[in-house]
């Protein structure tokens, strides 16, 4: 076994023997033209976490659309009724399948759930700034949602961040999730609500499937989804009882 990190690609050009491998798994976001490279080498590939519509393989992932399924439908029982996803749904396949299981959940349940995508494109760099503007049209219209649903842990320590240096509190005025369940979401306060996902798991069942295909080279490629399972913690409680009734009005 041998672990590559290189991202360049003429570097990766120099360093690796294509006759040296009998097998290759990448692990998250890779360039496509770094998969291509390494398509050329004519050795069965494994994407964990990622898909490259030029490249097939068989794939493993996260069952990333279920999992928000699940955590928008947990909102939307403790009676959260304007839900609002946040993330950059355009840097990995992941976090698109998350805002399309936020997103679908939304279109099958009441007619008074709304959707705004205006923050599912939303970059890093300039999140402050953004959202804490975001924030302020959506208070001045009266319009403010009461949960949000954050494409995984980092973004939503960012969300409570902002909530709290305009002056609100988490879970007292808004209820926010994440995804990953990463150490940050269980020492930082309040303590997230977020997705589990087995990534030790990912890793075994790369290797499993890539054993599968070097044993039976001519079988259909295949994609694995592992299912999730929600931790409930602080960050996440009911709305608050005066924004359930401005909403009724």
């Amino acid at each position: 076994m041998v672990i590559i990190t290189e991202e360049n690609l003429d570097h990766l050009i120099n360093i690796v023997n294509p006759k040296g491998y009998v097998g290759v798994i990448s692990i998250g976001l890779i360039t496509t033209d770094l998969l291509l490279e390494v398509d050329r080498m004519d050795v069965p590939i494994v994407m964990i976490d990622h898909e490259d519509h030029l490249i097939s393989c068989d794939l493993v992932f996260n069952n990333n659309f279920s999992a928000s399924e699940k955590v928008t439908n947990y909102l939307i029982g403790l009676g959260h009724r304007k839900l609002q996803f946040v993330g950059n749904i355009s840097f990995s396949r992941s976090f698109y399948d998350r805002w399309v299981g936020f997103r679908s959940t939304l279109e099958l349940s009441e007619p008074e759930m709304t959707i705004d995508a205006s923050l599912s494109t939303i970059h890093p760099r300039a999140f402050k700034t953004t959202f804490s503007d975001w924030l302020l049209q959506k208070k001045q219209a009266n319009d403010l949602p009461s949960a949000f649903v954050c494409t995984n842990d980092q973004m939503a320590r960012r969300v409570i961040t902002v909530l709290e240096d305009n002056g609100w509190s988490v879970p007292r005025d808004f209820s926010v999730t994440g995804f990953d369940n990463l150490e940050d979401s269980y020492q930082g306060t309040p303590t997230l609500t977020t997705v589990h996902l087995e990534k030790e798991e990912l890793g075994k069942r790369g290797v499993e499937v890539l054993i599968r295909r070097l044993a039976e080279k001519d079988s259909p490629y295949e994609k694995v989804l592992l299912e999730g399972s929600m931790i409930l913690r602080e960050s996440a409680s009911r709305p608050h009882v005066e924004t359930i009734d401005i909403w009724s009005k």
